[in-house]
């Protein structure tokens, strides 16, 4: 993960460690270059405006490099331009992802590069509506917080900023166990990365 801002490096390490990737952060595109051919990563992810050498060099040498030259490369910036995103392309990236980056757009796109199949566990709610249940385990039993703490909710899952969310379902469950049933949904929810299925509920 190259990028010279630590917040967008963080944002990525955060939401791909926890499903067991390795992500190893550079801060400038000289220092990703020089990882890149000491790791021989599966993919990269880079901005392009850094100091030192920025996305579209680092580019360049990457596919100008042996080893390395056919390393997936995804582009991420801020930039709203076409040509910055189609001159990106051009240099040798393999796929543009907009910042700020939504956590679905980015594991579809792993999905597609890595040739990888996520596999999705059972949320409590489809877990409870595919079993015989008891009046005890309804969906109707859960408690929700106030309206303001849902606000907020709402606006950390469209954000993407599952992170938040889950200190929030663990803060719940410390204020008071009747939300604890609430708190394990929202868990379950956020370790998903689906901002919809957080919307929904």
């Amino acid at each position: 993960m190259v990028d010279d801002r630590w917040e967008n490096r963080t944002v990525i390490t955060n939401l791909l460690q926890p499903l067991g990737f390795k992500v190893v952060e550079a801060s400038n595109g000289k220092e990703g270059l020089e990882k890149a051919i000491a790791l021989k990563p599966d993919l990269v992810i880079t901005d392009l405006l850094m100091p030192e050498m920025d996305g579209f060099e680092l580019i360049k040498h990457l596919r100008h490099t042996s080893d390395i030259q056919d390393v997936k490369i995804i582009v991420s910036s801020a930039s709203v331009f076409e040509a910055d995103q189609h001159r990106s392309l051009q240099a040798g990236g393999d796929t543009f992802l907009s910042k700020p980056i939504q956590a679905d757009e980015l594991l579809h796109q792993l999905e597609c590069h890595l040739g990888l199949t996520w596999i999705y566990q059972q949320s409590e709610e489809q877990k409870i509506n595919s079993s015989p249940t008891t009046l005890d385990s309804s969906p109707d039993k859960l408690t929700p917080p106030s309206s303001d703490i849902l606000r907020e909710l709402m606006i950390l899952a469209s954000k993407g900023n599952f992170n938040d969310i889950l200190k929030w379902a663990d803060k719940l469950e410390e204020t008071d166990t009747k939300f604890a049933p609430f708190a394990n949904q929202l868990r379950q929810l956020a370790r998903q990365f689906d901002e919809d299925l957080i919307l929904n509920f």
